[in-house]
């Protein structure tokens, strides 16, 4: 007989419970359907701009991310003419193994779902009245349910765009959706996902007051592919690029693409993200029908990640530091080098655009 599997079922509020405590005010609701609005435009090209995603790898500390958030504001305010910035918060990670699984399941170190349920609308609220859209990377279907009314731009990952639940979660959120190429680099599996995700489905959901409940989409019609590169090599130069705009338009979906200049793509390196991130904005930039539409970077206020900074630390200091500013999983640009590189980015599109005028 196999043993008896040892379970601890804690009830948590229900969706409605948590948006009543934390509300998301007219004012709010305006401003995230702007934003979801603007990215639409966006990627439609209907809007010449182009979207950058950009932000920690994970949210570990709300205090951290709110000081990261300021400051891209004020950023993302002198560079408003070229890039439409939305920054990225996310809260779960999906890891290839058993590992710390983000804020939302361990807000400030402390295991609870609930507590993180609570932390991330609270913080998820306080960056949308300080002007920042918010990205995030969805990955329990359920707590779509407490959150997604506050996010501008959502994404499925590498690890769970083949998952049939995914996709049928990416069909009914209320924002366009990312779906990123598999971690073996494969964009067949990314553009089936972008169809599903367009189609109608019919799934499990829940309601306001907590009750399983039969759901039934009518199709998110700006589901688009995010190419991230993979185990066999980037995907982010012309000739790929073009391979997986032909395979979405063979099957008449929007060729709109992201760029992911991190992961695969940078195998890696966060060092190589600004030289990924100004190779393919040049490129697109110079071909007028080119489908690229937004690039992702993960930065963050220092520079690589906490295990680093950690072994290098000399001091008290340099240890908190580390624990506040620096990313917990993958390698990010510091802030003076997210700085650096957005503001030569700028330069060069209004250079470009000054050549056709």
């Amino acid at each position: 007989m196999f043993p008896t599997c040892r379970k601890e079922a804690t009830p948590i509020p229900t969706p409605g419970e948590i948006r009543t405590a934390l509300p998301a005010t007219p004012q709010d609701v305006l401003r995230v359907q702007h934003w979801r609005e603007t990215i639409v435009n966006i990627l439609s090209k209907n809007d010449p701009r182009r979207l950058v995603i950009i932000g920690p790898c994970a949210v570990q500390r709300a205090d951290a991310t709110l000081e990261y958030a300021e400051r891209l504001c004020s950023l993302a305010k002198q560079m408003a003419d070229q890039f439409f910035i939305v920054m990225r918060g996310y809260v779960e990670k999906s890891r290839s193994s058993t590992n710390w699984k983000g804020f939302l399941y361990s807000p400030h170190g402390i295991e609870s779902l609930q507590q993180g349920l609570v932390e991330t609308r609270s913080l998820f609220l306080k960056l949308i009245r300080a002007g920042v859209p918010v990205a995030m990377e969805f990955l329990e279907p359920m707590a779509a349910d407490y959150i997604s009314d506050l996010v501008s731009w959502g994404c499925i990952g590498a690890r769970t765009v083949q998952s049939p639940v995914h996709r049928e979660l990416a069909s009914r959120l209320p924002m366009p959706v990312g779906m990123k190429n598999t971690t073996e680099g494969s964009m067949d599996v990314a553009v089936q996902a972008v169809a599903a995700a367009g189609m109608g489905q019919l799934s499990f959901g829940i309601t306001d007051d907590g009750r399983v409940c039969q759901v039934r989409t009518a199709g998110n019609p700006h589901a688009h592919l995010v190419l991230r590169g993979g185990l066999f090599g980037p995907n982010y130069r012309t000739p790929q690029i073009q391979k997986a705009a032909d395979l979405l338009r063979h099957l008449e979906l929007s060729d709109a693409i992201v760029v992911d200049c991190s992961h695969g793509n940078s195998q890696r390196k966060w060092e190589r993200q600004p030289e990924i991130f100004l190779e393919v904005l040049q490129s697109s930039l110079s071909c007028t029908q080119s489908p690229v539409r937004g690039l992702m970077v993960e930065s963050f206020l220092l520079d690589g990640t906490q295990e680093k900074l950690l072994k290098e630390a000399k001091t008290e200091q340099d240890i908190r530091a580390a624990q506040y500013g620096a990313s917990p999983v993958d390698g990010c640009l510091g802030w003076d080098a997210t700085v650096e590189l957005l503001t030569t980015a700028h330069e060069r599109c209004c250079q470009i655009k000054e050549s056709f005028c």
